[in-house]
């Protein structure tokens, strides 16, 4: 029972630690934490190297005219 409490605690906290560094990677692409912290904690490597592939967003927002 204690060895798998740990182990739960030391999973989440790795998850938790993946989730975190994915989403200071995608604030500083432009991107939202919040989205990237779910996806970086669950799929780890994978959201890290979407954020690096894709292309920066576009500084200029799209004008919708009246």
């Amino acid at each position: 029972m204690l060895a798998s409490i740990i182990f739960v605690t030391l999973v989440l906290a790795v998850m938790f630690w993946c989730g975190r560094s994915t989403a200071n990677f995608a604030a500083r692409r432009g991107r939202s934490k919040g989205v990237w912290f779910l996806l970086g904690s669950v799929f780890f490597p994978i959201p890290s190297i979407v954020l690096a592939l894709l292309p920066a967003p576009s500084k200029e927002k799209a004008v919708v005219s009246s």
